[in-house]
């Protein structure tokens, strides 16, 4: 498998754009993943090692103020449609090549936006879409939830051991791992060194900005879309309880995969979803071979 990353050029509005991608040696098909708030695209390593198994790369983007990508100057009315078009760009033709979509949490506004501006070409009917514990919206649990979040990416850290102090002190610090191993993994993932000290990735005003956003909601009452989707809910969460229902409605043709124990965000680290992920995916990637 080949690791790369680098800079990209970004759309209108905002920088260059850091990406990361992974790519096995008999590719069947291109996953676009899409993290969320707070998130980086270090996010997906885990998933997208797991993908190449069945012969799908992974092409994982920062959002602009997120991980190692600027933030650029649009305002915030305008960055949802800019970085719709800019992320379409990413996604393989699916007349030539097989694509897949992933999208955590708030990510998961991004690829529901992109999948209705293409909802009336025939050939992106058939793209699977994956939502991790997505967020369709910000209402007063949202905003507190990234308030409580703010306490982690709002302060640096002399250690990793520190971090993981404040990763806890927060709603963050109820995400389910498999094992310690993976939790410190995944929070390192989120921090780079400046200085002496560790410092979450991306620009923490768009985190504030959120907190202060006006309540809206995106998925309910959407029209029905044709593609094959997956919802991954942590158990007893409140996304679930929320949303399943008009996820249901939206994607006729969706399955769940309830994590037990699992908090939000949903990373897909855990061997449960990985192998939910994975069976998912595996029936519409396996089809035709690119070189």
């Amino acid at each position: 498998m080949l690791y790369n990353e680098g800079y990209l050029t970004g759309g209108r509005g905002f920088g260059p754009v850091f990406f990361r991608s992974w790519t096995p040696s008999a590719r069947t098909a291109s996953a676009l993943y899409l993290h969320g708030v707070g998130g980086n695209s270090a996010d997906c390593r885990r998933l997208a090692e797991r993908l190449a198994g069945i012969g799908c790369g992974t092409i994982a983007v920062d959002m602009p103020g997120n991980g190692f990508s600027p933030a650029g100057s649009l305002p915030r009315g305008e960055r949802l449609i800019a970085q719709m078009r800019f992320i379409r760009g990413l996604l393989p033709d699916p007349r030539q090549e097989r694509a897949a979509i992933v999208c955590d949490s708030g990510g998961a506004l991004l690829g529901l936006s992109l999948l209705h501006a293409m909802r009336n070409d025939p050939a992106c009917a058939a793209i699977p879409v994956v939502f991790s514990e997505g967020v369709f919206g910000h209402d007063a649990s949202t905003h507190r939830f990234i308030e409580s979040c703010l306490g982690f990416y709002g302060r640096s850290y002399p250690s990793l051991e520190a971090a993981l102090a404040g990763w806890h002190a927060s709603e963050l610090g109820k995400v389910a791992f498999d094992s310690d191993a993976d939790r410190r993994a995944f929070v390192a993932g989120l921090l780079h060194a400046d200085g002496r000290a560790l410092v979450p990735k991306g620009d923490v005003s768009r985190h504030r900005e959120l907190a202060r956003s006006k309540d809206f909601e995106m998925l309910p009452g959407k029209p029905p879309l044709p593609n094959p989707a997956l919802f991954l809910w942590s158990e007893g969460g409140r996304l679930a309880a929320k949303y399943a229902e008009a996820a249901r409605r939206v994607f006729p043709r969706s399955i769940v995969h309830m994590a037990r124990a699992a908090g939000h965000p949903l990373p897909i680290v855990r061997e449960a979803e990985l192998q939910a992920v994975e069976s998912f995916l595996a029936g519409h990637v396996r089809k035709s071979a690119t070189v």
